[in-house]
């Protein structure tokens, strides 16, 4: 049981560090300057910002859909376990929907502003 816990928690690392890669491999952000003056500035502005929430609850979802399918999986039986880690579940499903919602934001505001 102990070798099981350890190769999941290794996978876990490893998935992780996996997503930072594949972030990283993103346009790179530039800073949003002092004084927004035109319409394509404002845009760039806004797709910044979502870009950063969208790493940010891609990274977080993932990595507590991780930690409740380990604690899923070692709840031994124990319905509270049980119950808790499912909930996790549905939490970080929402999470990343609400992350993948901001992506099609950056695709529907330019649309709605021009």
């Amino acid at each position: 049981m102990k070798i099981a816990k350890i190769a999941l928690a290794s996978f876990a690392i490893i998935s992780l560090l996996g997503v930072g890669i594949a972030l990283a491999q993103q346009e790179t952000i530039i800073p949003i300057p002092e004084n927004i003056t035109d319409y394509a500035t404002f845009i760039h502005a806004i797709k910044n910002v979502l870009n950063f929430v969208f790493s940010i609850l891609l990274v977080a979802s993932i990595a507590v859909m991780l930690f409740a399918g380990y604690s899923y999986v070692t709840s031994a039986g124990n319905e509270a376990k049980i119950e808790l880690a499912t909930k996790m579940i549905i939490y970080a499903a929402v999470g990343l929907i609400i992350a993948l919602l901001s992506k099609a934001l950056q695709a529907i505001i330019p649309t709605l502003i021009a």
